[in-house]
């Protein structure tokens, strides 16, 4: 996408984050700004896709991610409801580094062709999309948003680029797949990844239970709300632009305005 055109997506994907994050600090009961906020993360999830191909050095795009990522995480352990501290609360730009990382291994598929070792590749990529859940299973404490849900999204938006027909049905059957880590949490043996994921009878009965809801797009579905970030995507590659931002206000901008939400929080609401 033209860097100029990517940079109207990186407004929208600001504006929404910011709402998102004045909703969970300020307005926990409503929902409204939580609603709106799902349109941010796969806005950033495609800006990896992006990135990683366009990119003129990895090596040096990988960088930026983990050191925003390290210096995001000083804020982010406070950016929870009521504001108190969380060492295990990991922020968005390392899950975000993870997909890129997964998508070197992806790539090797895509340039495969065809036959066993495109198979091996995408495979491996699919299975190494499920460490974080693994990891959160493992280390209870831990919490990595999205998890293997951001990830496939990641590797959803580079594999069918501009393939529409595929984006969309990709997209929707993640809206489906969501909510699948709590009806695996719940419906299989605490502390056991494994089993708890391949329990798909149990799994299958929560989603008998909850599918009328679906087009709720509230309470587990609420990440269905992330499905408008397409139309967003689409209208941005055909819109013609002047605007331009400076390359690194979307980097400041993720730990400058949780930092600044916190600082106000605790001096005038706590």
């Amino acid at each position: 996408m033209n860097n100029r055109r990517q940079d109207i997506l990186k407004i929208v994907a600001m504006v929404t984050m910011l709402i998102d994050h004045i909703g969970l600090l300020f307005f926990p009961e409503e929902p409204t700004f939580r609603l709106i906020g799902r349109v941010a993360f796969p806005l950033y999830a495609y800006f990896i896709a992006q990135g990683f191909r366009y990119t003129r050095s990895r090596p040096r795009y990988f960088l930026r991610l983990l050191l925003f990522g390290l210096i995001a995480q000083v804020p982010f352990g406070w950016l929870n409801e009521g504001a108190i501290y969380d060492p295990w609360q990991v922020n968005q730009i390392p899950m975000l580094l993870y997909g890129a990382l997964v998508l070197v291994v992806l790539e090797q598929g895509k340039k495969a062709g065809s036959g066993l070792r495109k198979s091996v590749f995408i495979l491996v990529s699919l299975v190494l999309a499920f460490v974080p859940e693994w990891l959160m299973v493992e280390i209870p404490k831990l919490s990595l948003h999205y998890g293997t849900y951001g990830i496939l999204l990641i590797m959803l938006f580079y594999w069918f680029d501009r393939r529409w027909p595929e984006l969309i049905t990709g997209f929707i059957g993640l809206a489906w797949f969501y909510p699948y880590r709590y009806f695996a949490q719940w419906s299989g043996p605490e502390g056991d990844f494994f089993s708890s994921w391949t329990n798909f009878r149990g799994i299958a009965q929560y989603y008998k239970l909850t599918a009328s809801s679906w087009i709720s797009f509230s309470q587990l579905w609420n990440q269905n709300n992330a499905l408008f970030s397409l139309p967003i995507i689409y209208l941005a590659q055909q819109l013609p632009t002047k605007l331009r931002l400076n390359k690194w206000l979307a980097y400041w901008f993720y730990p400058g305005h949780i930092a600044l939400l916190v600082l106000i929080y605790h001096l005038f609401v706590k």
